[in-house]
């Protein structure tokens, strides 16, 4: 901006002369500014302050100069035709009291409402940084319950880990036992009916006996006393049977048990191929085994009472053969 210096030629009389003073840097920057806001000069500025043109009002003022001059006429910042500026007459020092330099109400309510500002800037920033600091303590609560969190879930993985392992390896065992004990089954139900077959010709051979006792005519006294002796020899063997003979209704009966016994053998080994969960069929195979087993007992002990009762009977058939003939 252009500093207006038209009227340093014209406005005094006097010739200029330098003047050498030494001022701070913020003194001479504070200068400048002031020269800029009246559109003056520094010298123009500094001489028009020196002849009190021009007064520096300011909230840091703590002395004021007072200049009383002998002025006949014309205004305060002088004429163009005045040939000498009036005499100073006098120079008033006064100090600024607390009361002087005590703001106006307009800039007290202009310092209470930038106060105001800035104590809700304050509050502001308080409420941002409180819940900073809530966010930053949730935030590590979170991170602590999450790390907790991650780790009982490596945990509880390690563990289904370890216990899928346990359960392959026990699975792997099992299903090589119950392989070894179906095949341990299948052998006894092949041994007993090995078992009942033998039976089974057991009965064909009484069942012949029979036959031929059955169609062997004997004296009436002979034949009394052979079933006398069958009937002695039978409550021998089992005291909780009565009167018992050798009828066909016996052996069929016998034959008839048998043959349950081949149908339950071949029940059983139809299982063990279509078996799909071994421990449970197992088991029930076990039941089913043991029932066969006391069926085959009760037989082998009724085969064992016939062979008595048939031997008795072909003894005494001999002896009477021997006599007759």
């Amino acid at each position: 901006m252009a500093k207006d210096t038209s009227n340093n030629r014209t406005q005094y009389s006097e010739s200029k002369m330098k003047l050498g003073i030494s001022i701070t840097p913020t003194g001479k920057e504070l200068l400048s500014e002031m020269a800029k806001t009246t559109k003056l000069s520094r010298s123009e500025l500094v001489e028009r302050l020196s002849r009190g043109y021009i007064s520096i009002k300011s909230e840091l003022t703590n002395t004021i100069l007072t200049l009383d001059f002998e002025t006949k006429s014309g205004d305060a910042n002088g004429s163009k035709n005045e040939s000498k500026f009036p005499a100073l007459k006098n120079i008033a020092v006064s100090q600024v009291s607390s009361a002087e330099a005590s703001p106006t109400s307009a800039e007290v309510a202009e310092l209470n409402q930038a106060l105001a500002e800035k104590e809700q800037n304050i509050a502001t920033l308080q409420e941002k940084l409180t819940a900073y600091q809530k966010h930053e303590s949730t935030e590590s609560v979170l991170k602590q319950t999450i790390a907790k969190k991650e780790y009982q879930i490596s945990e509880l993985q390690a563990q289904v880990k370890q216990l899928q392992q346990t359960y392959e390896t026990h699975q792997s065992s099992s299903e090589e036992e119950n392989q070894e004990a179906i095949a341990a089954w299948q052998q006894k139900i092949t041994e007993q009916g090995q078992t009942i077959a033998q039976l089974q010709a057991q009965v064909n051979q009484l069942q012949q006996t029979h036959d031929v006792l059955k169609n062997t005519t004997v004296p009436k006294e002979h034949y009394e006393a052979i079933q006398a002796q069958l009937l002695e020899a039978q409550q021998q063997q089992d005291h909780q049977s009565q009167n018992q003979s050798i009828s066909d209704q016996e052996y069929e009966a016998l034959e008839y048990k048998l043959q349950q016994q081949y149908q339950v053998v071949d029940s059983l080994q139809t299982q063990l191929q279509s078996m799909k969960t071994p421990h449970a069929k197992e088991t029930q195979l076990r039941s089913q085994l043991h029932l066969q087993q006391e069926t085959i007992q009760s037989l082998e002990e009724k085969v064992h009472r016939l062979q008595q009762v048939s031997a008795i009977g072909e003894y005494h058939l001999n002896r009477w053969r021997s006599h007759s003939f």
